[in-house]
Protein backbone atom coordinates (compact mmCIF):
# COMPACT_ATOMS: atom_id res chain seq x y z
CA UNK A 1 0.00 0.00 0.00
CA UNK A 2 3.03 2.23 -0.69
CA UNK A 3 3.55 3.02 3.01
CA UNK A 4 0.69 5.52 3.07
CA UNK A 5 -1.52 3.41 5.33
CA UNK A 6 -1.39 2.70 9.00
CA UNK A 7 0.33 -0.61 9.88
CA UNK A 8 -2.79 -2.03 11.64
CA UNK A 9 -5.01 -1.12 8.71
CA UNK A 10 -2.48 -2.57 6.26
CA UNK A 11 -2.41 -5.91 8.13
CA UNK A 12 -6.23 -6.09 8.12
CA UNK A 13 -6.47 -5.24 4.38
CA UNK A 14 -3.78 -7.81 3.54
CA UNK A 15 -5.59 -10.43 5.62
CA UNK A 16 -8.92 -9.68 3.83
CA UNK A 17 -7.27 -9.78 0.40
CA UNK A 18 -5.49 -13.06 1.16
CA UNK A 19 -8.78 -14.57 2.37
CA UNK A 20 -10.58 -13.44 -0.78
CA UNK A 21 -7.80 -14.83 -2.97
CA UNK A 22 -8.02 -18.16 -1.14
CA UNK A 23 -11.80 -18.30 -1.75
CA UNK A 24 -11.31 -17.54 -5.44
CA UNK A 25 -8.65 -20.28 -5.74
CA UNK A 26 -11.05 -22.78 -4.09
CA UNK A 27 -13.83 -21.83 -6.52
CA UNK A 28 -11.41 -22.13 -9.43
CA UNK A 29 -10.33 -25.62 -8.30
CA UNK A 30 -13.97 -26.63 -7.84
CA UNK A 31 -14.91 -25.49 -11.36
CA UNK A 32 -11.88 -27.21 -12.90
CA UNK A 33 -12.92 -30.41 -11.12
CA UNK A 34 -16.45 -30.11 -12.52
CA UNK A 35 -15.10 -29.63 -16.04
CA UNK A 36 -12.83 -32.69 -15.69
CA UNK A 37 -15.78 -34.72 -14.41
CA UNK A 38 -17.89 -33.72 -17.43
CA UNK A 39 -15.04 -34.72 -19.74
CA UNK A 40 -14.71 -38.14 -18.13
CA UNK A 41 -18.41 -38.84 -17.77
CA UNK A 42 -19.29 -42.42 -18.73
CA UNK A 43 -22.73 -41.72 -20.20
CA UNK A 44 -21.32 -40.47 -23.49
CA UNK A 45 -23.86 -39.86 -26.26
CA UNK A 46 -23.32 -42.00 -29.33
CA UNK A 47 -23.86 -39.34 -32.01
CA UNK A 48 -23.43 -41.79 -34.87
CA UNK A 49 -26.36 -43.93 -33.73
CA UNK A 50 -28.51 -40.85 -33.17
CA UNK A 51 -27.71 -39.50 -36.63
CA UNK A 52 -28.25 -42.96 -38.12
CA UNK A 53 -31.80 -43.04 -36.71
CA UNK A 54 -32.51 -39.69 -38.37
CA UNK A 55 -31.22 -40.94 -41.72
CA UNK A 56 -33.30 -44.11 -41.42
CA UNK A 57 -36.36 -41.92 -40.88
CA UNK A 58 -35.48 -39.79 -43.91
CA UNK A 59 -35.32 -42.88 -46.13
CA UNK A 60 -38.77 -44.13 -45.13
CA UNK A 61 -40.24 -41.45 -47.42
CA UNK A 62 -37.56 -40.92 -50.06
CA UNK A 63 -37.86 -37.65 -51.96
CA UNK A 64 -36.20 -36.68 -55.21
CA UNK A 65 -34.48 -33.86 -53.30
CA UNK A 66 -32.89 -36.38 -50.93
CA UNK A 67 -31.70 -38.55 -53.82
CA UNK A 68 -30.30 -35.55 -55.72
CA UNK A 69 -28.22 -34.72 -52.66
CA UNK A 70 -26.73 -38.22 -52.56
CA UNK A 71 -26.60 -39.56 -56.13
CA UNK A 72 -24.55 -38.07 -58.94
CA UNK A 73 -25.96 -40.29 -61.72
CA UNK A 74 -27.30 -43.75 -62.54
CA UNK A 75 -26.17 -45.68 -65.61
CA UNK A 76 -28.37 -48.54 -66.84
CA UNK A 77 -26.87 -51.21 -69.13
CA UNK A 78 -28.57 -54.32 -70.54
CA UNK A 79 -27.29 -57.74 -69.56
CA UNK A 80 -27.20 -60.05 -72.55
CA UNK A 81 -27.62 -63.80 -72.47
CA UNK A 82 -28.98 -66.61 -74.60
CA UNK A 83 -32.47 -68.04 -74.81
CA UNK A 84 -33.27 -71.77 -75.07
CA UNK A 85 -32.67 -71.68 -78.83
CA UNK A 86 -29.20 -70.19 -78.26
CA UNK A 87 -30.27 -66.81 -79.65
CA UNK A 88 -28.99 -63.59 -78.01
CA UNK A 89 -31.51 -62.10 -75.62
CA UNK A 90 -31.63 -59.49 -72.85
CA UNK A 91 -31.81 -61.29 -69.53
CA UNK A 92 -31.56 -58.33 -67.12
CA UNK A 93 -30.19 -54.90 -66.29
CA UNK A 94 -27.01 -53.64 -64.69
CA UNK A 95 -27.37 -50.45 -62.64
CA UNK A 96 -24.24 -48.44 -61.87
CA UNK A 97 -25.05 -45.86 -59.21
CA UNK A 98 -22.45 -43.10 -58.77
CA UNK A 99 -22.71 -41.30 -55.43
CA UNK A 100 -21.45 -37.79 -54.68
CA UNK A 101 -19.61 -38.98 -51.56
CA UNK A 102 -17.80 -42.27 -50.79
CA UNK A 103 -20.61 -43.80 -48.72
CA UNK A 104 -20.83 -47.32 -50.17
CA UNK A 105 -19.58 -49.71 -47.46
CA UNK A 106 -18.07 -46.90 -45.40
CA UNK A 107 -17.76 -47.53 -41.69
CA UNK A 108 -16.59 -46.31 -38.32
CA UNK A 109 -13.64 -47.92 -36.55
CA UNK A 110 -13.60 -47.28 -32.79
CA UNK A 111 -10.23 -46.94 -31.07
CA UNK A 112 -11.63 -49.06 -28.25
CA UNK A 113 -14.84 -50.97 -28.93
CA UNK A 114 -15.47 -51.40 -25.20
CA UNK A 115 -15.06 -47.68 -24.45
CA UNK A 116 -16.40 -45.72 -27.43
CA UNK A 117 -15.67 -42.40 -25.73
CA UNK A 118 -12.02 -42.80 -26.71
CA UNK A 119 -12.92 -41.79 -30.25
CA UNK A 120 -13.13 -43.28 -33.70
CA UNK A 121 -11.85 -42.96 -37.24
CA UNK A 122 -13.94 -42.96 -40.38
CA UNK A 123 -13.18 -45.59 -42.99
CA UNK A 124 -14.03 -44.25 -46.45
CA UNK A 125 -16.11 -46.35 -48.75
CA UNK A 126 -16.52 -46.19 -52.51
CA UNK A 127 -18.52 -43.80 -54.68
CA UNK A 128 -19.86 -46.51 -56.99
CA UNK A 129 -22.38 -49.30 -56.45
CA UNK A 130 -23.20 -51.88 -59.13
CA UNK A 131 -26.46 -53.84 -58.99
CA UNK A 132 -27.60 -56.59 -61.35
CA UNK A 133 -31.27 -57.41 -61.83
CA UNK A 134 -32.69 -60.31 -63.79
CA UNK A 135 -35.82 -60.37 -65.91
CA UNK A 136 -38.03 -63.11 -64.49
CA UNK A 137 -38.09 -66.18 -66.73
CA UNK A 138 -41.23 -68.17 -67.06
CA UNK A 139 -44.07 -68.88 -69.35
CA UNK A 140 -47.66 -68.02 -69.12
CA UNK A 141 -49.35 -69.42 -66.09
CA UNK A 142 -51.63 -72.45 -66.32
CA UNK A 143 -55.32 -71.85 -66.72
CA UNK A 144 -57.37 -72.42 -63.62
CA UNK A 145 -59.78 -75.28 -63.95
Amino acid sequence: MMKKTDEKLYVQIKKDLDSEMENLELNKSKHIGEIDELDNRKDWIDWINRYGIKIKGDFEKVTSELLEGLIDNIIVNPIEGKDRDDNPKQVGHQLVINFKLPIVKDSVRYKDSQNKTRGYTLVNGKKELTLNTEIPVGGRGKKKQ
